[in-house]
């Protein structure tokens, strides 16, 4: 039995909270994951959906679009979309806080799968793929 065996057959015997997280914790590990944007306990994947530049005046504005899977109580889960712009100028840089866009409320589902299908969904649609 392989390793992947293993931790697949451990998942299924934890609560679904554990299963999306262990995944999430796969992905991240695989994906040699770096965290740009939102980050905390309950925020198990976070990915970047755009980026825009825009130049005004002097100032180079980047807009980025993420979007994050959350725990938002126990085997209860959200899709998040948030902006956030950086501001580039000749004298400093300037990162604004995250702005909330959209939230989705994830289905109650028994597999870790489905949940982590929902979010690929998603992003797949803010993409325009």
């Amino acid at each position: 039995m392989g390793i992947l065996d293993k931790i697949i057959k451990d998942i299924g015997k934890c609560k679904l909270d554990d299963q999306v997280r262990q995944i999430c914790d796969m992905i991240i590990k695989e994906e040699e994951y770096v965290a740009l944007g939102p980050e905390g306990p309950n925020i198990f994947l976070s990915n970047i959906v755009s980026t825009e530049q825009v130049k005004k005046q002097k100032a180079l504005f980047t807009y980025v679009n993420y979007i994050t899977l959350e725990r938002e109580a126990a085997e209860t889960f959200v899709i998040r979309q948030w902006t956030r712009r950086f501001k580039d100028t000749e004298n400093k840089k300037t990162i604004e806080p995250l702005k909330l866009i959209r939230n989705w409320e994830v289905k109650k589902y028994d597999k870790a799968e489905k949940v982590l299908k929902e979010f690929a969904e998603k992003l797949k649609y803010l993409k325009g793929e």
